[in-house]
C-alpha cells in the first residue's frame, strides 16, 4: 500500500489529503474539529492523544477522530503523517 493509493482511496470517501513531516519533539496541541479526521503514520514514531487516551499507532494503521474530539500529537522521532479530513 503506497501513499498515492491510500490518498486516492480516502479522497473517494470524501477526505482531503496532506502530507505532514515534523521533527522530533514537535507538538500539536488541543485540536478540535467539526469534521472527521483520519491520520496515518508513514514513517517514524508519534504519540496521539484522543479524548485523554494515548495511542502509539503502528505505521500504515489509520486513527480516526470524530467531530468534537479533543486530540494532540507529539513526534517522538521524525515522522511523516497523512492527515485526511472531511470538509477541508
Amino acid at each position: 500500500m503506497d501513499q498515492n493509493t491510500v490518498a486516492n482511496n480516502w479522497r473517494q470517501r470524501g477526505f482531503s489529503c496532506e502530507l505532514w513531516v515534523d521533527p522530533p519533539g514537535r507538538r500539536w496541541e488541543d485540536f478540535v474539529h467539526a469534521v472527521d479526521e483520519l491520520m496515518m503514520v508513514l514513517e517514524g514514531d508519534v504519540e496521539f492523544e484522543i479524548d485523554g487516551v494515548i495511542h502509539h499507532p503502528r505505521r500504515r494503521i489509520a486513527l480516526r477522530t470524530q467531530p468534537g474530539q479533543n486530540h494532540r500529537a507529539l513526534a517522538v522521532r521524525i515522522w511523516q503523517t497523512l492527515i485526511l479530513c472531511t470538509g477541508w
